[in-house]
């Protein structure tokens, strides 16, 4: 369980959060809703260690690998669509043992015709697919997906949900996944709004 208790957060003269308590499941995916503004993506980076908060707790993330996909695609564009999603893996795995997994996922976002194309020759929805190949990629106990599907058409939208439902059910990852639609949200899964 990831417990958020008496979370406090401001932004100079703004509170996002006065003595939020929240808490998302293990192994889990649970959606993050609410209107624009109201802090779900200043959540994610709290819980990514890349925001500060001035009181509260949060328990649950201790000795947790943590991927992320965030609303900016944040790719590296003098790699190729293949060489991005490797990049992540280059530190710690050698080549042979991730080949096969980056194909795998490059066949699933239907990104293997590019795969050797430059970042710069793709549309949004393809860099957007590349982003969260990474994060899948990685495989961390804790997938934080902020508008992971914006710039998809539907029918690859609903494919590439079932693919990281399958993704969950294999890895066990805790999955957050901030989206504004509550179709999205409700395939899948827990839905948790914030106000």
């Amino acid at each position: 369980m990831i417990e958020i208790k008496n979370l406090c957060k401001n932004y100079k003269e703004k509170t996002v959060y006065h003595k939020l308590n929240l808490d998302f499941e293990e192994n889990q995916i649970t959606s993050l809703m609410g209107p624009s503004g109201c802090g779900k993506t200043t959540l994610l980076r709290i819980l990514a260690g890349l925001e500060s908060y001035e009181e509260g707790q949060i328990n649950g993330l201790e000795g947790k690998k943590m991927a992320y996909v965030f609303q900016e695609d944040r790719l590296l564009p003098w790699l190729s669509v293949r060489e991005n999603i490797e990049y992540v893996l280059m530190s710690f795995e050698e080549p042979s043992t991730y080949k096969n997994r980056v194909d795998t996922l490059l066949e699933f976002l239907h990104l293997t015709k590019e795969q050797n194309q430059s970042i710069a020759t793709l549309s949004g929805g393809m860099k957007r697919r590349v982003a969260l190949g990474r994060a899948l990629a990685y495989e961390g106990d804790i997938l934080l997906l902020d508008e992971p599907f914006k710039g998809l058409d539907e029918a690859l939208k609903d494919r590439i949900i079932q693919g990281i439902l399958s993704f969950q059910k294999r890895t066990k990852a805790t999955i957050i996944c901030v989206t504004h639609d509550l179709e999205e949200a409700k395939l899948l899964g827990q839905v948790k709004r914030l106000s």
